[in-house]
């Protein structure tokens, strides 16, 4: 394959797992919101929330189906024609098509039960989108020791915290925000104080599981620094920092004064909503880090290469 062509292949890839990864977070941080965060009596606000979902599940079927090809594709030599020829054998021969399929089954599954009211419908599509964040972390570097190993649950654990987290953002700055402006500030406080709160139990969650997959997948501390892989992680590392610090400044700084005001917000709190938007915005680069991470190999998988590429 033609060096250009094989350059546009993996930016497109890239860009694909970008966008397949700010999906997910966008579709559970915004059913955590629905059901966690917002005041049930809010019809106006519920409907939207599932025009929402049901988008994202769109985006995802979608980058599921590129990414799909584009796999097909490189197995195959790197031929449009021929990448197309080869799905159904990537689908019913392989891993990453096993996965796909459960990924899809999810989505479908998903997309009718959004929407409907019910505990049980409720409770289904809540372990659909587990199983949804299982399978990223099935396609990862942390599945490569085995689909149910202690690697892969930490790694559902952390895509899981993290896209709540950082979707939930996404979910208030486009969705919730503009609807607030016809709430009482005390109104609108509980509700932010509730995704604060969530907010906060998920950094703990993303904190400890990153702790665990960096030493999984660095080695040596000195890898942070010294390799690409570390590199990259250090400047997720960074904007996480930065996403948490502003959210911390918004609960400790923005919402008392919500609390202590009791005028209606009319037009939502400026500080507020600026907090919110650049949390979102890096939040995307996160995301993007976490792309380049998919595609690159951590020193440890290199260190445990070099013995058996070694002649006996």
């Amino acid at each position: 394959m033609p060096a250009t062509r094989a350059g546009g292949g993996r930016r497109l890839t890239l860009l694909t797992r970008w966008a397949g990864l700010a999906a997910l977070a966008a579709l559970l941080g915004g059913l955590a919101v629905a059901v966690l965060v917002l005041p049930p009596d809010d019809d106006g606000l519920a409907r939207r929330l599932v025009s929402w979902c049901r988008s994202w599940i769109v985006v995802l079927l979608v980058t599921g189906a590129s990414e799909l090809l584009l796999r097909a594709r490189t197995m195959s030599g790197g031929e449009l024609v021929a990448g197309l020829a080869a799905v159904p054998a990537v689908l019913a021969h392989t891993h990453f098509g096993t996965v796909l399929i459960v990924r899809f089954a999810a989505l479908v599954g998903l997309l009718a039960l959004i929407g409907r009211r019910g505990g049980a419908a409720r409770t289904l599509a809540g372990g659909l989108a587990l199983a949804l964040a299982y399978t990223t972390a099935l396609v990862g570097h942390a599945a490569d020791r085995g689909d149910l190993s202690a690697s892969a649950l930490v790694d559902w654990l952390h895509v899981t915290a993290a896209a709540v987290w950082t979707g939930g953002l996404f979910c208030l700055a486009s969705v919730v925000l503009g609807e607030a402006q016809r709430w009482t500030r005390t109104r609108l406080a509980g509700s932010l104080g509730r995704f604060s709160t969530l907010a906060g139990v998920c950094l703990v969650v993303v904190v400890a599981s990153g702790v665990f997959n960096a030493w999984e997948r660095l080695g040596a501390l000195d890898a942070l620094w010294t390799t690409t892989y570390g590199a990259i992680l250090a400047v997720k590392i960074l904007l996480v920092a930065t996403v948490a610090s502003l959210g911390a400044a918004t609960r400790f700084a923005v919402l008392p004064r919500l609390r202590a005001d009791p005028i209606p917000p009319g037009r939502t709190d400026l500080r507020l909503g600026r907090y919110v938007a650049f949390e979102a915005a890096l939040a995307l680069l996160v995301f993007g880090c976490t792309a380049l991470l998919t595609e690159s190999t951590p020193p440890r998988h290199h260190a445990d290469m070099a013995p058996a590429s070694r002649p006996s």
